[in-house]
C-alpha cells in the first residue's frame, strides 16, 4: 500500500525532493512589490537615494522586477471602467534603475476593491472588459517607464457566477497582450474566495496568467508556513504549480526570530514542491528589517540561495 501511495505522489509531481542548490538556477524568478515609493528616493531630487542604490546594487543579481503601485480602478458609468494614474514620486528612480541593471523588469501593479452594489469595479469591468483592457494597455504605452508586466490585485468576493465568468474572460483576453500576474490567496480558511472560485477554476480559465498566491502572507513560523503552503498547492492543483508565484511579507506577520537556517530550510521546501517563482512583499520594507535583529539581511539570504542555489558567504 505504502509503494502504491509513493508511485502515484512522484506521478503527479508534488516533489522531486530536490533542494536549490540541486535545481537549475534560471527556472526560479524574485519578484518584488513596492510598499512606498518615497522609501526609494532622495526627495531633493526624486532620483534613487544613496542608501537604496547601495542595497539594490548588493541584491540585483536576484531582483527580477519591482512591482510599485502605479494604477488604479475609475468607474465611468455602469458599463464602463477605466485605468487612472496613481501618482509615484519615483519614476525618475525606476528609469535610473532601469539604466543601470538592464535584466531589471518593471511591473505596474494596480487593482480594485470589494464589491459593495451592483457598480463597484469587478461587476463593471466585467461587463465590458474590451474598455477596461484598451484602457490598461494605453496606460502602459504611455508611462514614462518600460513596463513589462501588470500585476492586479481584485481583493473582491462578493461575486455571482456570472461576474466570476466575465472576469476570467477579462484576465484570459487581457494575457493575450500583456504579461499578467494576480494576487490571490488560495487558501481554505472558511471565508469566501477572491473572485468566488479557487485558484486551480480561475487557472483552467486564464492559463497565461501567473497567480501570486498570498495566504503564506500571514504565518511565518517555519511550520504555520509550511502548513499554508500545502493548501496553495492543493487549491490551485500541482498540475498547475508552474502557474502559482508563492508570496512571502516577513513584515505582514512578523517573526523576526527566524533563524537564518530555518529561511534556507524555507526555499528548499519551495524548491522540493517545485515553486519557480517568489512574490516578496515589499521590497523597501524587507530591507528595513535590517534595524530587527538584521532578519532583513537574513531573508535576502535566503532569497540569494532561493536564486542561485549558493548559500552567500557574507
Amino acid at each position: 500500500m505504502y509503494k502504491v501511495l509513493f508511485l502515484v505522489l512522484c506521478f503527479v509531481g508534488i516533489t522531486d525532493g530536490l533542494k536549490c542548490s540541486e535545481k537549475k538556477i534560471e527556472e526560479r524568478d524574485i519578484l518584488y512589490w513596492i510598499a512606498n515609493p518615497a522609501n526609494l528616493i532622495n526627495p531633493s531630487t526624486n532620483s534613487c537615494s544613496v542608501e537604496f542604490l547601495a542595497n539594490f546594487s548588493k541584491y540585483q543579481h536576484i531582483i527580477n522586477s519591482i512591482g510599485p503601485y502605479l494604477w488604479k480602478t475609475d468607474v465611468i458609468n455602469s458599463t464602463a471602467a477605466q485605468v487612472v494614474y496613481n501618482p509615484d514620486v519615483a519614476t525618475t528612480c525606476y528609469n535610473e534603475l532601469i539604466d543601470k541593471f538592464p535584466q531589471l523588469t518593471l511591473a505596474a501593479s494596480g487593482g480594485i476593491s470589494e464589491c459593495w452594489n451592483n457598480n463597484c469595479d469587478a461587476k463593471v469591468i466585467g461587463r465590458n472588459p474590451k474598455f477596461f483592457i484598451d484602457s490598461l494597455t494605453k496606460y502602459i504605452r504611455n508611462y514614462p517607464t518600460l513596463i513589462n508586466d501588470v500585476w492586479i490585485d481584485f481583493e473582491t468576493k462578493n461575486l455571482n457566477s456570472n461576474d466570476t465568468q466575465n472576469i476570467n474572460e477579462f484576465f484570459n483576453e487581457l494575457s493575450k497582450q500583456v504579461s499578467i500576474y494576480r494576487y490571490a490567496g488560495c487558501v481554505h480558511n472558511g471565508e469566501p474566495a477572491y473572485l468566488n472560485e479557487t485558484c486551480k477554476e480561475f487557472t483552467e480559465n486564464a492559463p497565461r496568467v501567473v497567480v501570486q498566491g498570498a495566504g503564506t502572507y500571514w504565518d511565518n513560523t517555519p511550520t504555520g508556513f509550511k502548513k499554508i503552503l500545502l493548501d496553495m498547492v492543493s487549491d490551485i492543483g500541482v498540475q498547475n504549480i508552474n502557474r502559482l508565484s508563492v508570496a512571502v511579507c516577513p513584515c505582514c506577520s512578523h517573526y523576526d526570530q527566524i533563524t537564518q537556517e530555518e529561511l534556507y530550510d524555507r526555499m528548499d521546501l519551495l524548491c522540493e514542491y517545485n515553486i519557480t517563482s517568489i512574490s516578496a512583499f515589499t521590497l523597501d520594507e524587507i530591507l528595513q528589517l535590517y534595524g530587527v535583529n538584521n532578519t532583513g539581511g537574513r531573508w535576502m539570504n535566503a532569497f540569494t540561495y532561493y536564486k542561485t542555489g549558493v548559500v552567500p558567504n557574507n
